[in-house]
């Protein structure tokens, strides 16, 4: 009888849907795209390095650092609607398109850069249950964001 639940609790383990891709088994990078007037672009792409499917979605949380590591003035926008979800097999990659701006806006200053200019880049997967603070750190080389440092992600495709 012992062995009938347990064999039953092992083909739960075997249906369950796989979880959220875990930031210490992947590789996230930043790679440049288009510009245009007064916007950049770039494909934010997120590897899954584990053995096993995972699963990722746009819902993504970044945030901007100085050279000293201070946080930056950072804001997301994500797509519309309910995030989209991929599943990733081991080694597959997934691409999330950021857009952002190079003008000031607002109150930003015109004779200066908008915002500080950032070092790095954090990139806080989703489903994790705290912030993941030196990985998936990707060296930014962009130059100032304006808007307050805001980001426009697109939906993500594996």
């Amino acid at each position: 009888m012992l062995l009938a639940g347990q064999t039953a609790a092992l083909a739960d383990n075997v249906k369950a849907k796989p979880g959220w891709c875990q930031y210490q088994l992947s590789d996230v990078t930043l790679k440049p795209t288009d510009a245009g007037a007064g916007h950049r672009y770039a494909d934010l792409r997120i590897k899954n390095k584990s053995n096993g499917v995972c699963v990722l979605s746009a819902d993504v949380k970044l945030q901007l650092r100085d050279a000293k590591g201070k946080a930056l003035p950072t804001r997301v926008v994500l797509p519309p609607g309910k995030p989209k979800r991929v599943k990733l097999e081991p080694g597959q990659t997934a691409v999330i398109k950021v857009a952002w701006g190079v003008v000031p806006t607002g109150d930003e200053p015109v004779d200066r850069p908008c915002q500080p200019t950032p070092a790095t880049l954090d990139v806080d997967l989703p489903g994790q249950a705290k912030p993941q603070p030196k990985f998936n750190v990707v060296k930014w080389k962009a130059g100032p964001v304006c808007n307050k440092g805001t980001f426009k992600l697109s939906s993500i495709t594996a």
